[in-house]
């Protein structure tokens, strides 16, 4: 970055380079701070390629409603396809730019005004602070923008191994317990149902009785319309009915 500032820095107004023992929602914090006094600010994680209209596409979504807060192009598909394997095709992503329920922070212009009004990232969480972010957005009323029809590549290959999803699932505890805090009902109940779901599943396996039928068969149900309810589905999972 400093080699980069010496050769090209005369061609910007400004290139800052600050060094600190920091976290992901700490860094990002930082530069919302210091773009105080402007309008956006523009996030772009250093392994990110993207679109070469990426901030054009973005500025159309603050200007087409002004409720907007952040919008976001996806950069991470092919590491998701990973992680999900064959499941990647249940999610239906609309076309276009689309209310999301959340949206990563690694190609994302957001509006300061929103910043001002729910405040920066949680340092706390080590992962997901994107989406306790863009909880807090919509909770205050502003709209978290997805633009699916154009998407920035991620560079860094994640390995996907069990010490990955031990970490992930660790550090998720986490976000899941702020979402918590805040009043997110909706990730606690699907939470709480998921683990229920298997221990009942695990019950009826160990004791096939009538009554664990009937718990687990009832669970099941619930948890059948929690991934097809409109009101349910609150979290923006775009999922295909075959797969719910």
């Amino acid at each position: 970055v400093e080699e980069f500032n010496r050769v090209h820095g005369p061609r910007y107004e400004s290139v800052v380079v600050t060094s600190s023992r920091s976290n992901i929602p700490k860094a990002r914090n930082t530069i919302v701070e210091m773009a105080k006094g402007t309008e956006y600010v523009f996030f772009m994680d250093s392994d990110i390629v993207a679109p070469a209209d990426a901030l054009k596409r973005l500025l159309e979504c603050f200007q087409r409603d002004a409720r907007v807060g952040m919008a976001a192009l996806p950069c991470d598909n092919r590491n998701a396809r990973r992680r999900a394997g064959v499941l990647f095709r249940a999610f239906a992503v609309p076309l276009g730019p689309h209310e999301a329920y959340t949206v990563a922070t690694c190609c994302t212009l957001g509006s300061m005004s929103a910043f001002q009004k729910v405040g920066g990232f949680n340092e706390r969480l080590r992962v997901h602070e994107d989406s306790e972010f863009s909880f807090r957005l919509r909770k205050a009323g502003f709209k978290v923008i997805s633009d699916s029809s154009s998407e920035g590549e991620h560079l860094k290959d994640i390995r996907v191994d069990a010490p990955f999803y031990w970490r992930f699932m660790r550090d998720s505890s986490r976000t899941y317990t702020e979402l918590a805090k805040r009043g997110s009902a909706l990730h606690v109940a699907k939470l709480a149902l998921s683990f229920t779901l298997l221990a009942s599943f695990a019950a009826l396996l160990i004791y096939p009785t009538l009554m664990a039928s009937a718990i687990f068969l009832a669970l099941l149900a619930v948890s059948a319309w929690m991934n097809s309810s409109a009101m349910a589905l609150d979290d923006g999972a775009h999922t295909r009915a075959i797969y719910r």
